[in-house]
């Protein structure tokens, strides 16, 4: 489901032994978002929710975030050119994992689901 345009990254670092810091990223296309005008801004509310699952499909570890935008006109005009990211960083263990990412917004009731993979040696 990719209703809206959403990429999803991945990047860790050892912390030591077979521990690794997660760093999970989402970048999303602000140009596409159906904001709402209240108060002389555009709000939207994004909720983004990652999961990281072990090889056998066993949750292993997750998050969520709840972005609130409220936006004035000279910020949204700015975002088209450099969307908006959000990291999230988890701790795991060393091993093969897929990522489980979904993207929702309040105004337009829109989504996107992605998976990805990473493997920490």
């Amino acid at each position: 489901m990719r209703e809206l345009p959403v990429e999803l990254s991945t990047q860790f670092f050892k912390t030591g032994g077979s521990n690794a810091r997660l760093s999970i990223l989402v970048h999303i296309d602000a140009k596409h978002l159906p904001f709402r005008k209240a108060d002389g801004r555009s709000d939207d509310t994004l909720t983004v929710v990652g999961g990281v699952f072990d090889r056998d499909g066993k949750y292993v570890v997750g998050t969520q975030k709840i972005v609130d935008l409220k936006l004035r006109d000279q910020t949204l005009n700015a975002l088209p050119a450099s969307g908006i990211t959000v990291k999230t960083n988890l701790d795991v263990a060393s091993g093969d994992y897929i990522v489980r990412l979904v993207v929702r917004d309040s105004e337009g009731k829109i989504m996107s689901a992605l998976n990805g993979s990473v493997v920490i040696p």
